[in-house]
């Protein structure tokens, strides 16, 4: 078998050729421990930006208007989403601090070495339940986008049995969504649509691999962001107020040209992020199965196949089953808003706790405000992920959720 030789983990190895393919997108042990060549990145500060944007925008955007009124309204709406553009930032920075420290390429690599194995295990089992919720979140959405593009199409046969949502939903997911999830690797789509999980191997990836450019590429890519979302919350809630759906679009007549565009573009973008996110999560799966069950090398490639099948038939049929019976995706989005509490406030305070100990060279004042902000980041993010989860299961249970 041809093979090449690859640094991991500080030691010289050989691999077969065929071994790049397998490495994981978000969980990659091997690192290049040569500093001045793993600086050599190849993303510009302009690719780093769209990356990093694209991480950002996704199927919440429709629950904007939604989540404006829930907090308040307009006013309360943006001066949340002001102070938490400067929590995600700052977060980012610490991030990208802890990477430059021990030349990560990887978040889940950042968290290991920052915060340990058992750090690493929490975040693998938080990636594997936020994908996981996201796909969710990404069968409701194609099936409210499907549904409003057959009523366009076809309004006087909306009541017969092949119209039904459990059956077009299924249908499409049979021969598109499943399809898309089978491949080996995602080649084809580069990056996760994760901000803070994306953010390591977008910082890693710079030509000037330094955290003052990073900066800028979070400074210009949030605000793009910060902007799509905030208009989008501010003219949906100005046009339907505290009637407004938690998929936006449902709130548009299925009549209107312009809305039955967008939905087509949301559902294509949409279709193209499940994979990813299924991807994602099959990574964390087999990881853990691979080291429960301490499969040898020989082992895990003979029965790769096999087990990458049934890791994503499982993984597709419990999504789909959970999309066709939960009502919107307010009710997802609120519990998934509370696992990127995690990615936001929980790992990058741990990480700035541990290097306030015993990376910063700083005053002992300094070194102790850092500890304090650290700690109050954990705090913080624990209690959103209580109180989203809670929420979202009282809503459930007492049928608040605006469906439409």
């Amino acid at each position: 078998m041809d093979t090449q030789t690859k640094i991991v983990s500080g030691r010289r190895e050989i691999l077969p050729y065929d071994a790049e393919e397998t490495t994981p997108l978000l969980f990659n042990n091997s690192i290049n421990v040569n500093k001045n060549v793993a600086s050599q990145g190849k993303t510009s500060l302009a690719g780093a930006v769209f990356i990093v944007i694209n991480a950002c925008i996704g199927a919440g955007l429709l629950n904007f208007p939604h989540a404006f009124q829930s907090a308040g309204g307009i006013v309360v709406g943006v001066v949340v989403q002001l102070i938490l553009l400067l929590v995600i930032g700052s977060s980012l920075l610490v991030l990208a601090r802890c990477c430059h420290i021990h030349n990560c390429s990887t978040y889940q690599e950042v968290v290991q070495k920052m915060c340990g194995s058992l750090g690493l295990f929490f975040c693998n089992i938080t990636i594997f339940l936020y994908c996981f919720g996201t796909s969710i979140t990404f069968m409701i959405v194609i099936g409210d986008q499907l549904d409003s593009f057959l009523e366009f199409i076809a309004k006087n046969s909306m009541d017969k049995w092949y119209m039904n949502r459990k059956f077009t939903l299924t249908l499409f997911s049979v021969l598109v969504v499943l399809p898309l999830c089978i491949p080996k690797a995602i080649d084809f789509l580069k990056y996760s649509r994760f901000c803070h999980i994306s953010s390591i191997p977008v910082y890693a990836s710079l030509k000037k691999r330094t955290v003052a450019q990073f900066s800028k590429v979070c400074v210009i890519a949030l605000f793009l962001a910060f902007t799509v979302y905030t208009l989008t919350g501010i003219f949906g809630s100005l046009t339907y107020g505290t009637s407004s759906c938690s998929d936006i679009l449902k709130s548009y007549d299925a009549d209107d040209v312009s809305m039955t565009i967008a939905r087509i573009m949301i559902a294509a973008s949409v279709l193209t992020a499940y994979p990813i996110l299924h991807f994602c999560g099959r990574v964390v799966i087999n990881d853990l199965y691979v080291k429960f069950f301490k499969l040898t090398p020989e082992q895990i490639e003979d029965r790769e196949k096999i087990r990458r099948i049934i890791q994503t038939v499982i993984w597709w049929f419990f999504s789909l089953i959970l999309a066709l019976f939960i009502p919107s995706i307010g009710v997802v989005i609120s519990v998934i808003g509370g696992l990127a509490a995690i990615f936001i406030f929980v790992f990058p305070g741990l990480c700035l706790i541990e290097y306030a100990i015993h990376y910063y060279e700083g005053s002992l004042r300094c070194k102790h405000l850092l500890v304090g902000c650290g700690i109050a980041c954990v705090a913080i993010g624990t209690f959103i992920l209580g109180e989203s989860t809670t929420l979202s299961i009282m809503t459930n249970i007492q049928g608040d959720t605006l469906t439409c």
